[in-house]
């Protein structure tokens, strides 16, 4: 008998400045891991301060620092 599979279930979530709007930039944005330049929970470096991240409620632009 197979063993069963278990899916890792990865979110980070930030809150629109303009719209308050809370949302998961993960699912929001279809492009997040192509081309990515961090790694899954890697927090407070060069590549996870400042990042680009684009409301998809309202379309505000604004960056963001991961945190974990």
């Amino acid at each position: 008998m197979a063993n069963q599979e278990a899916v890792w279930d990865i979110t980070l979530h930030t809150e629109c400045p303009s719209c308050e709007e809370y949302f998961d930039i993960i699912k929001s944005q279809d492009d997040f891991w192509v081309d990515a330049r961090f790694g899954a929970c890697e927090h407070s470096t060069k590549a996870t301060i400042g990042v680009d991240v684009e409301c998809p409620e309202c379309g505000h632009e604004f960056k963001v620092d991961f945190s974990y």
